[in-house]
């Protein structure tokens, strides 16, 4: 059972911490391919204030882009949490006991996640204490269900 979740969930679209680096850099990136830049300056001391401002992105690009990378990492609107479903697909047999055994396997995670995630948080000394941040990016309840995507 857990290598077919373990399965499930590499296959299924996660949302990962890479995914939220990335997210959180190209917002910011003025080199980042939309935003490409003129090279810097190669003689010190040189810089005018027309250069300065080439190397900024364009307002409307850098809107455009920002906008585009919201819309595409909020959740879905019609977001249905991993292994669970809005038409009853399985609703009696074995198909039925097999989808409520994993369904509770994965609360189980979930409810695991979560008391690991409250124990950080009240273990962080400081706010600013980097060591204790919860970590909640593979708990079923933020996967989506691959049949929805």
């Amino acid at each position: 059972m857990l290598g077919h979740f373990t399965s499930v969930t590499l296959l299924s679209e996660t949302q990962t911490a890479a995914d939220q680096i990335l997210f959180g850099l190209r917002s910011v990136d003025p080199e980042h391919a939309p935003l490409f830049a003129p090279p810097p300056p190669q003689v010190k001391g040189q810089l005018t204030d027309e250069d300065f401002l080439s190397f900024l992105p364009d307002v409307n690009t850098s809107v455009r882009v920002l906008t585009s990378l919201a819309l595409l990492s909020a959740p879905a609107k019609n977001y249905v949490p991993l292994c669970r479903y809005r038409e009853p697909l399985f609703s009696r047999g074995a198909p039925l006991g097999l989808v409520q055994a994993v369904q509770a396997e994965l609360r189980a995670i979930s409810d695991d996640i979560t008391r690991r995630n409250a124990h950080l948080a009240a273990a962080a000394e400081t706010p600013d204490d980097v060591t204790a941040l919860p970590y909640a990016y593979l708990d079923p309840e933020r996967i989506e269900n691959s049949v929805a995507i």
